[in-house]
């Protein structure tokens, strides 16, 4: 605890800078909703390509995602257990 403390007072904190979060994933740096799900979207994970039309708002949620799960290879059928 005492090397941690020693550390620690070495540390010097520039001033007058914000300490704040950054979103990488688009340009205003900023986290939506939309910039999550557009990242979601392009994601091609073990061959399965997720679309937009994938997720159909005609359906229920839990439905979208069983079939997500169903297409990524996910269900924990007998196969996939093993």
């Amino acid at each position: 605890m005492v090397e941690l403390s020693s550390l620690v007072s070495n540390f010097v904190l520039k001033e007058n800078i914000v300490d704040r979060w950054v979103w990488l994933l688009n340009s205003a740096k900023t986290y939506s909703v939309s910039s999550a799900y557009d990242y979601l979207i392009s994601m091609d994970n073990n061959g399965a390509n997720c679309n937009n039309d994938a997720w159909l708002k005609v359906v229920p949620l839990n439905v979208n995602f069983f079939v997500w799960w169903l297409l990524l290879n996910r269900i924990p059928t007998n196969d996939n257990l093993l």
